[in-house]
C-alpha cells in the first residue's frame, strides 16, 4: 500500500503540487487578486508541463464532457464580445449603461453583454485552474486515483491544523481577510467554505478506508482522524456544514452495511461501528461541555436573525431585470446595488447573493443555468454508468457532489479557486473511473 502511494506521489507530482498550491492560496475569493493570479500562472505552467496527461484526460471525459466544458468557457468569453449599439441597447437591463455612455461620451458606442467587462474577464481567467485539475485528474490511473483521495484527506487535516492554530492565536494567522477570528477558517476567508472542504475530506477518509480495507490498527487511526475533522467542522461554526455532516454519516452507513453483509471479514465492520460510537461520544461530550466555541456553534442555530431571505428577494428582482441574458459573470456585486431595497439596506455591502444558483441566473441568465444542469446531468450519467465494481463507490461521488450542490443553496462555495479545484478533482476522478476499473482487471488477471 505504501509503495503504491509513493509511486503515485512521484508519478503525478505536478498535479499534487499544483493542487496544494491552489488550496493554500486560493481560498480568498474575488478579493485575493494577487493570489488568484499566482494560481492561474501556475495552472498554465502545469498545463504546459503535463500536456500529454492533459490530452489523455481530454480524451477520457468523452464528447459530452468536451461540449459542456467548452460551453462553460464560452459563457464568460461570449459575454466579452463587443456588440453594436443596435444590439446591446435592446438587451434587458441596459438602460443604466445607455444613460452612462450618453453622459460620458455624448453617444453610444460598442459594448459587450457584460456590464463590467474587466470583472467578467477575471471570472474567465478563474476557470483556468479548475479545468487543469479536472483534466489532470481525469488522466489518473488506479493508484493515482487512490492517492487523490488521500490528498483530499491530507488537505482537510492540514486545514484543521492551521485553523486550530488560528483559534489558539486569537487572530493574526489568517491567510485571507475573514469576517470573524472566532471561526475556524484555515485556508479560507469564508468559514462555510472551510466547513465544506472538511466535509469532503471526511467523505474521502471514509471512502479510502473502505477501498484500502485497512487493518484494525490503521483503521483505529483513521477513526481518530475522522474525529479530528468532525470536531473541526463544529469549530467552523458553519451551520450549513454541520447540516452536511449527514453526507459522510450516510456514506459511512453505506459502507458499514456493505462490509458487514458482503465482506469476508466482518470484523472490519464491527471495528468501524465501535469507532463511530467512540467518535459520536467524543463529539457529544465536547458539545455539551463548557467550551465557549462549541457553545457559540449551538447558539448560532438558535439565532433567528437572518438577512438572506431579504437579500434573495432583492436578488430575484435583479434576475428579472437582466433576464434572460444576464449581467455578466462575476458582476453581481456591481449590479445588485440597482435593486437593493432601502428596507433591507444595511451598512455592509452584500457582496454575494448567498445562493449560487440565483447569482448564476443574474450573471449568466438562462444559458448559465442550462450549463449548470448539463454538468449535473453529466455527473449523474457518469455515476450511473460507472462500473459496478469500480474503485470508488457511487455513494462517495453522490456525497461529495451533494455537498457542493446543497451548500450552494445558502452560500457560494464555487466562488473561490481552492474549492473550484476540489470540485475539479472530484469530477476528474469520476471521469477516470472506467480506466481505474480496467487497471483493476489487469492487476487481477496478472495475479
Amino acid at each position: 500500500m505504501f509503495a503504491d502511494a509513493r509511486n503515485a506521489l512521484v508519478e503525478y507530482r505536478v498535479l499534487w503540487a499544483f493542487f496544494v498550491f491552489a488550496l493554500v492560496l486560493g481560498g480568498g475569493g474575488r478579493g485575493a487578486n494577487l493570489s488568484n493570479l499566482f494560481i492561474q500562472l501556475a495552472a498554465l505552467a502545469a498545463f504546459a508541463w503535463e500536456f500529454d496527461r492533459i490530452s489523455e484526460g481530454w480524451q477520457r471525459i468523452g464528447l459530452t464532457g468536451k461540449l459542456i466544458l467548452g460551453a462553460t468557457i464560452a459563457v464568460p468569453l461570449l459575454q466579452l464580445v463587443p456588440l453594436p449599439p443596435a444590439i446591446w441597447t435592446q438587451l434587458p437591463g441596459r438602460d443604466v449603461l445607455v444613460e452612462a455612455q450618453e453622459l460620458a461620451a455624448g453617444g453610444l458606442g460598442w459594448a459587450p453583454v457584460s456590464l463590467v467587462p474587466n470583472i467578467t474577464l477575471l471570472a474567465l481567467s478563474g476557470l483556468v485552474a479548475p479545468v487543469v485539475v479536472f483534466l489532470l485528474a481525469a488522466s489518473l490511473h488506479r493508484k493515482g486515483a487512490r492517492f487523490a483521495l488521500i490528498m483530499l484527506v491530507i488537505a482537510g487535516l492540514a486545514n484543521a491544523a492551521l485553523g486550530a492554530m488560528q483559534l489558539l492565536a486569537g487572530g493574526g494567522l489568517e491567510l485571507h481577510e475573514s469576517g470573524s477570528s472566532s471561526y475556524l477558517h484555515g485556508f479560507f476567508a469564508n468559514h462555510n467554505s472551510t466547513g465544506l472542504l472538511l466535509v469532503v475530506a471526511l467523505c474521502a477518509l471514509i471512502e479510502v478506508s473502505a477501498v484500502l480495507r485497512l487493518r484494525r490498527a490503521v483503521l483505529a487511526v483513521a477513526v481518530a482522524l475522522g474525529l479530528v475533522i468532525a470536531v473541526s467542522i463544529i469549530l467552523t461554526q458553519s451551520r450549513s456544514s454541520l447540516a452536511l455532516m449527514i453526507l459522510p454519516l450516510g456514506l459511512l452507513g453505506f459502507h458499514l452495511v456493505a462490509q458487514t453483509r458482503f465482506a469476508r471479514n466482518r470484523a472490519v465492520g464491527l471495528v468501524a461501528v465501535a469507532g463511530v460510537i467512540l467518535a459520536g461520544s467524543g463529539i457529544a461530550a465536547l458539545a455539551i461541555s463548557s467550551n465557549d466555541r462549541m457553545a457559540q456553534t449551538i447558539n448560532r442555530f438558535e439565532t433567528t436573525a437572518n438577512l438572506r431571505p431579504a437579500l434573495w428577494s432583492d436578488a430575484r428582482k435583479s434576475a428579472e431585470r437582466f433576464f434572460p441574458v444576464g449581467s455578466g459573470m462575476g458582476t453581481f456585486d456591481e449590479v445588485f446595488q440597482l435593486d437593493e431595497s432601502l428596507e433591507t439596506l444595511y451598512p455592509a455591502r452584500a457582496g454575494r447573493a448567498h445562493q449560487d444558483y440565483l447569482e448564476l441566473l443574474i450573471e449568466a441568465g438562462v444559458v448559465g443555468i442550462l450549463v449548470l444542469f448539463s454538468w449535473a446531468a453529466y455527473m449523474a450519467f457518469r455515476i450511473y454508468r460507472a462500473p459496478g465494481s469500480q474503485e470508488f463507490s457511487r455513494a462517495f461521488y453522490l456525497a461529495a457532489a451533494g455537498g457542493f450542490a446543497a451548500q450552494s443553496l445558502l452560500d457560494y462555495p464555487l466562488r473561490n479557486q481552492a474549492l473550484l479545484c476540489v470540485a475539479g478533482m472530484i469530477l476528474g476522478l469520476l471521469a477516470s473511473a472506467r480506466q481505474a476499473e480496467r487497471d483493476r482487471e489487469k492487476e487481477m488477471a496478472g495475479a
